[in-house]
């Protein structure tokens, strides 16, 4: 797969919030198949309210799917959001263009920018990526635990 993927050929599920379109050509006599891909508008509008209730409103995950549910929004496959499908969505760099295979640490990454079309610009990837660094950092449960009973 990394060879493919090395070559600029998306392997897997399409990403949120976009979709691959393929068409057939004859070219020379053979047959070709060209491969572009398209925003898909309403998901993107979900990214968008993603975006802007993380890094505007400082809202955490949970708050988020909450919100979307509230709205009447559903995943890709009909059901609820969930914490971690907004964790999932807003992390991947194809919201930037972005193709990234392979997980750190791991093997040596390949990554291809300009790839898909923006969804987020580099500004806002910039303040999300900053935002979502801040929460990592902050303690997570109860704000304040004291060691008296009372």
């Amino acid at each position: 797969m990394a060879k493919a993927v090395a070559k600029g050929v998306h392997v897997g599920t399409d990403p949120y919030g976009l979709h691959q379109v393929r068409s057939f050509e004859t070219e020379g006599g053979r047959s070709v198949v060209r491969r572009a891909w398209e925003i898909v508008p309403a998901e993107a509008e979900v990214i968008r309210h993603i975006w802007r209730m993380l890094v505007q409103e400082n809202k955490g995950y949970l708050a988020v799917a909450d919100a979307l549910n509230a709205m009447g929004y559903r995943t890709r496959r009909g059901k609820i959001w969930r914490a971690g499908n907004v964790s999932w969505v807003i992390r991947s760099e194809s919201l930037n263009g972005r193709m990234v295979y392979g997980k750190e640490g791991e093997q040596e990454l390949v990554s291809l920018d300009d790839f898909f079309p923006e969804i987020l610009t580099d500004a806002e990837w910039k303040q999300l990526r900053e935002r979502l660094a801040i929460r990592r950092e902050m303690p997570r449960g109860k704000g304040h635990v004291s060691e008296y009973l009372l």
